[in-house]
């Protein structure tokens, strides 16, 4: 039975990394878990997540990161490599841009999560070959987060349309828009925003505090813990995604929406395109005018609003059919099956 070691091994705050391993043991392979062990190093694979990211960009990390890989490569090991963005988010940090390139060269397979992303390589990276990129379906979140506990901060009403963003609030997310939107439609008693996620820094999340000016808006700029996350995703209607696609290529939040059944507005991310227009998508082009930004929001949250005022049931049914979307598309065995193309 072949090995692999996966970096990061596991990911507290984000399933992605052990639904990964959980197909790839489906596939027949063994996976080193997390924590220190010498063993690691007579693995067969090495599988590489977010791997290009070098904190603070420390030149040190950045060649002690290459030289590992390196060595790992002339030791014989089978490198993979899953490219999530189309560059660090930080793009400012160079030598995370660097190491993006050389992990590309370096990987025996690039897996990708969306169809788009073999463009993205195409266009930025010509000198890579594209017959080593492979698609494979992100995993869906489906009874990946049963419900265990009741999320107490926000309960919504029957008359409550509620717009929600979850996950970790970062510049590139847009966050800042959604709050111009929803003071905007302070008008309208029945649209409640829901801001969820820790936010990257204080000072960060004191401004966009200091934006909210109605009483529309609930906030809740920590961690959401797994065991809440079922009772937080019942309380909302739709997943808002305002994403800048400068950097941004796959989104884990439009998977785990579509798990839950629940409809979605969000630029045009890679994850989001591969599935194409539907009843319960709205995606478009990221505007650089903020103001046009806004407008395009808004008209989008208030479209949604009509079909859940007019008929809940049609609104029902648009988020189910998403659920079962990636309930046949996204499944273990389904990436199971293409992990085994990408080991061989």
């Amino acid at each position: 039975m072949k090995k692999i070691w996966c970096i990061p091994s596991n990911v507290k705050t984000n399933k992605y990394i052990e639904l990964m391993q959980d197909a790839m043991q489906e596939s027949g392979y063994y996976v080193y878990g997390s924590g220190r062990n010498l063993k690691k190093f007579f693995c067969d694979i090495i599988h590489l997540n977010w791997y290009e990211d070098i904190p603070n960009d420390k030149k040190y990390i950045y060649i002690y990161k290459l030289f590992f890989i390196y060595i790992m490569k002339l030791s014989g090991k089978r490198i993979v490599y899953t490219m999530h963005n189309k560059k660090p988010h930080d793009n400012k940090n160079k030598y995370s841009v660097k190491m993006m390139r050389h992990l590309l060269k370096l990987s025996d397979s690039i897996i990708i999560h969306s169809e788009i992303s073999r463009d993205v390589i195409e266009t930025n990276f010509k000198e890579i070959d594209l017959s080593k990129v492979k698609y494979i379906p992100h995993p869906n979140y489906i009874n990946v987060y049963p419900p265990k506990k009741d999320y107490k901060n926000f309960h919504k009403h029957d008359n409550q349309f509620v717009v929600a963003f979850v996950g970790q609030v970062r510049p590139y997310k847009n966050v800042e828009i959604i709050l111009d939107v929803a003071n905007k439609l302070m008008y309208n008693p029945e649209i409640t925003f829901l801001i969820c996620g820790k936010c990257i820094s204080d000072d960060y999340k004191e401004g966009l505090l200091k934006m909210i000016s109605g009483n529309n808006v609930r906030i809740d700029f920590r961690f959401i813990e797994d065991d809440e996350l079922d009772s937080l995703m019942q309380n909302i209607d739709i997943l808002i995604l305002p994403y800048s696609t400068e950097t941004a290529l796959n989104s884990a939040a439009v998977i785990l929406a579509m798990s839950f059944g629940k409809s979605i507005i969000s630029t045009n991310v890679g994850t989001i395109q591969d599935f194409g227009n539907l009843p319960g998508i709205s995606y478009y082009d990221f505007p650089e005018d903020r103001e046009e930004h806004e407008k395009i929001l808004e008209e989008k949250i208030l479209n949604f609003y009509k079909i859940w005022k007019n008929d809940r049931e049609e609104f029902k049914k648009n988020g189910m059919d998403l659920k079962c979307i990636v309930e046949r598309n996204n499944s273990k065995e389904i990436i199971s099956k293409a992990l085994k193309d990408v080991y061989l």
